[in-house]
């Protein structure tokens, strides 16, 4: 098995009211932290290789191009993933850019590592944006694989606007829209890159999908890190498809509603019965929901209340998708009259508490919309410049006063300090951002943190919900850091004495990796006879057609 996958049920209080047409329940799904073996998986890298992402990532510097960033954290990737993983890399401009793509799911294993690195070295900056050829690509190959059962997911980055006709927005497109179909075949999870994304479109893609909307603002080199973040959770998938039931027993005693931050295709009432779908949970994840559920009065003086619950997954390891189903239940007394002073749980007031918050942050959105980042406005306009900072500044006032108004009631709630600190400094980090300028990443990035349960990077890696990090998660980060420390260490040393850099932790691929560009600059060499073979020690360039160039430097 993957992993095991548990659930639990919370009471509001030690003993249920004796007739309650609104008893909330705290429902909480939980996977194993630890695997002996990890699941295979399918991933599609949907790369933005517009015009735009040719540009300097950090100005007046030339160098590195925010595409080299993208390669940079593209080949981390790459050496992370298991020789038993696939992989496809879709390049999209406004069009599909068919050259530069690898165009099936690849193994990892034997010189797929090596071909993967060499497809994303080739990416070429050139074009506009369009996301809609790049996405329909990638459900085309994940559509397309032999064996289905594996977890597919897309990975989506872009650092411009969509120039096409299609309008990324959930209250524009029609219900019945095609695009909508195409979204909720697999996960994706989307990244902006830079001030000059869009958001709005990127955070839609990732709710309709399932997924996760992150972005890189800060320092876009960090975009390595924001991409460990996810890889640490789908190298630790346990259980797919997951369905959760909750039934009542008793006669009258029924499921009305549940509270999930999820869309409401994701939660259902059949009939005394309450369904919510999780799609998928990585090892060391919590998911918690809250049920409200309507209960008969008592029989009798020793009557019970009895709450049984079933998850329904596959095992990410088993072969065929086996269907795996972990029971369990939850009994209190139930007595003929209400207590007195009932002992009320603080984890159930917290977790209600926090989906209330997000529910009335989250009804902000439509007024929010209309509000342009900073960066794209013409600043030689002062007029524009001054409407576009009031608007973020009114945004950010209302935000501000919600929050205000949501802890005056909370304050019966007996809630703890940790609730306040978490979600305060959420909101004042939304603040901070839109009187900044930035528009609406930090807002959307939120609330896709808090819709999913799930990490996602905001505007940082240091700015992440830290709840939701895994321990797969965090270990990949802090890979991530130690090799991007190495680097840097290994481009001062060869500086400073002349040499080139001597490559960290060296496995059988990259020896393979190296072997090939060693042969492929001696083939130019011996082609263009220019020297013997024993004059090329070491390839020092590339030229413009993706070949080693032994004249660089």
């Amino acid at each position: 098995m993957a992993g095991k996958v548990t659930g639990s049920f919370t009471f509001e209080s030690d003993t249920v009211r004796a007739t309650s047409t609104g008893e909330n329940v705290l429902v909480t799904v939980s996977a194993e932290a630890t695997v002996e073996k990890r699941a295979p998986i399918d991933l599609v890298a949907v790369l933005d290789v517009s015009g735009s992402m040719g540009m300097a990532a950090a100005p007046p510097a030339t160098k590195p191009s925010r595409l080299d960033l993208l390669k940079t954290a593209m080949n981390f990737i790459v050496r992370q993933l298991h020789d038993d993983d696939g992989l496809a890399v879709v390049a999209f401009s406004d069009k599909l850019v068919t050259d530069e793509c690898i165009t099936e799911i690849t193994r990892i294993s034997g010189d797929g590592r090596m071909f993967a690195e060499t497809k994303v070295d080739e990416l070429v900056a050139k074009g506009d944006t369009a996301f809609k050829p790049g996405l329909e690509h990638a459900v085309k190959i994940l559509d397309g694989r032999m064996d289905k059962n594996r977890p597919g997911f897309i990975l989506l980055l872009s650092d411009g606007m969509d120039n096409s006709e299609i309008k990324w927005d959930n209250d524009i497109m029609a219900a019945a829209d095609p695009v909508r179909d195409l979204l909720r075949k697999y996960p994706v999870h989307t990244f902006g890159f830079g001030t000059g994304h869009d958001p709005k479109a990127l955070y839609f893609i990732a709710w309709e999908s399932h997924g996760t909307y992150s972005f890189i603002e800060e320092s876009l080199s960090k975009i390595t890190e924001a991409f460990a973040i996810l890889l640490g959770g789908l190298i630790t998938i346990v259980a797919s498809d997951v369905v959760v039931d909750i039934r009542p027993s008793g006669d009258g005693a029924k499921v009305y509603e549940i509270c999930s931050d999820v869309d409401k295709r994701s939660t259902f009432i059949i009939a005394t019965t309450g369904r919510i779908k999780i799609n998928n949970l990585y090892a060391g994840e919590t998911k918690r929901f809250f049920a409200r559920i309507e209960i008969p009065a008592a029989k009798g003086a020793q009557d019970k209340f009895e709450l049984d619950g079933y998850i329904y997954y596959r095992d990410a390891l088993a072969l065929g998708g086996q269907t795996i189903t972990a029971p369990f239940s939850k009994v209190t007394d139930r007595p003929q009259t209400s207590p007195v002073n009932p002992s009320y749980r603080a984890l159930s007031w917290e977790s209600l508490a926090l989906w209330v918050v997000r529910k009335e942050v989250a009804k902000h959105e439509r007024e929010f919309k209309g509000l342009k980042n900073i960066a794209w406005v013409n600043k030689d306009d002062e007029d524009e410049m001054k409407m576009a900072r009031d608007e973020q500044n009114r945004a950010a006032d209302m935000l501000l006063k919600t929050w205000e108004d949501l802890k005056r009631p909370f304050t019966t709630w007996g809630l703890g300090d940790k609730f306040y600190e978490e979600i305060g400094k959420g909101i004042q980090e939304m603040v901070s951002s839109l009187r900044r300028g930035s528009g609406l990443a930090y807002f959307y990035s939120w609330m896709s943190s808090y819709q999913m349960q799930r990490a996602t990077t905001m505007g940082s890696p240091d700015k992440v919900v830290a709840k939701f990090l895994t321990p797969a998660m965090k270990a990949m980060v802090q890979e991530a850091q130690r090799l991007s420390i190495a680097d840097d260490a290994d481009v001062r040393g060869a500086a400073a004495d002349n040499t080139l850099p001597v490559p960290r932790g060296l496995c059988a691929a990259d020896l393979e990796w190296i072997d090939a560009r060693i042969n492929q600059a001696v083939a130019y060499a011996i082609s263009q006879r220019r020297c013997c073979s024993s004059c090329v020690k070491q390839p020092h360039g590339r030229g413009s057609d993706g070949e080693v160039d032994a004249d660089a430097g």
